[in-house]
């Protein structure tokens, strides 16, 4: 997936977009004192890069070319797209002047964002650009949760709400992205038939798959779907009824991905979870406890707390939740309390945390990454304990002590409710 190209060519065969090439050029020459965000900020600090960056429109739907014009070479494990469908992209790279990377923005809001050092973790906005043109992105700040009549979509940011509409109520859902590379966001979802399909923010319906090369069940309880990249396989990661772990491609084959010795039960996702350049395969074991691949056909590292499973699978999402461009899980333990886990921390949500003074209860569902404020850094969603209610933590990129507990409501100023068994995603 990762794409290092000397300058703009022309798109992948999708529908083209009429009109001339969009050049936006920002000079990129920021200081401490200009930078949007500091995480941090103590001793030493590396100089902040003086680049020429450009975002270029090409002839395919949705995507972009981000070039490097001129100015310093970037190192790209320490930046991270916001607002892309690949933040990771350019880890492993280097971003040079002449250079360029193909991205797909899903967001009205594209942020490089640099890293400094390790030690003196402090994160800057090196520029931000407006695309004019997102393939099958999402308003800022969307959410979804089952329902009984399909999958409801929540808009975060101005609270508008609807349901997609699917025959079958899901038991399981994944996060939604363009699975099948058609410019539509999906969402993935199972059936109590055993079925695996996707859902389009249009309402469309399509089955991926019903059955597994085992000859095995689908699991369809207490679990979690992803899609994404990995082993060799572009689709929608499940696990089977045998506890193996599957990929299927939308109107394709089922691929067997993995036999974990512990089995497989729910799919957290694809991301670069060790910072090492590359991506991981995350999910949770037959036993919940989370685990990860470093790469195909290797033997899992457990990690983090085992997940709490009384009301759905406590499986969430991966997200950059505190901005410093490390992605993490968040998950939900037996305790009902919540962990942001990497595969070197985890760091258990604890009263201390919170202004408040106490900390988030949530039920043993999935949790989610959304940017309900707009502010360029995701917030973690997730369902509260008591309430049963959509909830999320602002501020996580903020010192501990200042991060807040807050309702997700309707353009009404109501509370919405969230699907237990499915989570939030």
């Amino acid at each position: 997936m990762r794409r290092l190209v000397p300058g703009p060519r022309t798109g992948r065969g999708v529908s083209p977009v009429i009109g001339t090439v969009l050049l936006v050029a920002i000079l990129v020459v920021l200081s401490a004192v200009s930078a949007a965000f500091v995480l941090g900020l103590t001793g030493e600090q590396d100089p902040v890069p003086q680049a020429k960056l450009a975002l270029e429109q090409t002839e395919a739907a949705g995507e972009y070319h981000l070039v490097h014009e001129s100015g310093d070479t970037i190192d790209g494990d320490r930046l991270t797209l916001r607002g892309v469908a690949n933040p990771d992209i350019l880890a492993g790279t280097e971003l040079a002047a002449g250079k360029a990377v193909t991205i797909e923005p899903q967001a009205d809001t594209v942020r490089v964002v640099w890293t400094e050092r390790e030690g003196a973790p402090s994160s800057y906005v090196l520029t931000t650009f407006n695309p004019d043109f997102v393939a099958g992105a999402l308003p800022t700040g969307t959410v979804f949760t089952g329902s009984s009549g399909g999958v409801r979509q929540i808009i975060g940011a101005t609270g508008d709400t609807m349901v997609l509409s699917t025959s079958s109520e899901p038991t399981a859902l994944g996060p939604a992205t363009d699975i099948d590379n058609d410019g539509t966001i999906e969402v993935p979802y199972t059936t109590s038939g055993g079925a695996v399909k996707i859902v389009d923010t249009d309402g469309t319906v399509e089955t991926v798959t019903t059955s597994i090369p085992s000859g095995s069940g689908i699991d369809t309880d207490k679990t979690r779907l992803a899609s994404g990249t990995w082993g060799g396989c572009t689709g929608v990661f499940f696990a089977g009824d045998d506890d193996d772990i599957y990929c299927s491609t939308v109107g394709g084959s089922t691929t067997h991905i993995a036999d974990p010795g512990d089995g497989g039960t729910a799919i957290l996702g694809v991301g670069d979870i060790d910072a090492d350049g590359d991506d991981e395969f995350v999910f949770a074991d037959a036993s919940a406890q989370l685990q990860y691949y470093d790469s195909p056909g290797g033997s899992p590292t457990a990690i983090g707390p085992t997940l709490g499973a009384s009301t759905g699978m406590g499986a969430g999402t991966l997200g950059d939740f505190d901005g410093d461009g490390q992605s993490r899980v968040a998950v939900v333990d037996g305790g009902n309390d919540i962990h942001m886990v990497d595969a070197g921390s985890d760091k258990k949500i604890e009263s201390g945390d919170t202004v408040s003074g106490t900390a988030p209860s949530a039920k043993q569902s999935s949790a989610a990454a959304a940017d309900i404020d707009d502010d360029g850094v995701g917030e973690l969603v997730y369902i509260g304990d008591s309430s049963g209610n959509l909830k999320y933590i602002d501020n996580i990129d903020q010192p501990s002590g200042n991060w807040e507990r807050k309702f997700l409501t309707d353009d009404g100023g109501s509370q919405i409710d969230g699907d237990v068994e499915t989570g939030a995603v």
